[in-house]
């Protein structure tokens, strides 16, 4: 009997060591499961901010990364930049989809363009960076007929 009772208190220990070690695996896979996520939501949020930030105007890119019409953006109302009466909405902006994205990063392009735009300092070097791009796109120009 009693060997008998020290078998079953093996078996007990195994299989409770068994669940233990698959209960440890199942969390590990799913922690990695979750930081795959948050790195999927990074990505996406970084190319938001990018698209956003630069004008992005391909409808399609945009969609990749809303969810079509699934997507909205709250926004507090401010005076430096250009938007519809329509998106306020309880004293914020709501954009609703993509076009409306379009739009507002279009706002934001000529925000950022505006800043500093009375200063002379400012404006000689901007003049200096679109005469440097200019020459720079000549001169890759020429050197595509030569080849």
């Amino acid at each position: 009997r009693k060997k008998a009772y020290v078998n079953k208190l093996k078996e007990l220990v195994d299989g409770l060591h068994a669940q233990r070690s698959e209960d440890a695996r199942k969390r590990r896979v799913e922690v990695q499961h979750l930081a795959e996520i948050q790195e999927l939501r990074r990505k996406v949020v970084h190319t938001f901010l990018g698209y956003h930030s630069r004008f992005e105007d391909d409808r399609n890119r945009w969609n990749t990364i809303l969810e079509g019409g699934e997507f909205w953006l709250k926004q507090p109302v401010t005076p430096y930049r250009s938007f519809r009466r329509c998106e306020i909405q309880k004293g914020s902006r709501i954009l609703k989809g993509v076009d409306a994205m379009i739009r507002d990063s279009a706002s934001m392009s000529v925000m950022i363009e505006t800043i500093g735009s009375r200063n002379q300092r400012w404006l000689q070097r901007k003049s200096d960076d679109f005469l440097a791009r200019g020459s720079s796109s000549k001169h890759a120009i020429s050197a595509g007929h030569r080849a």
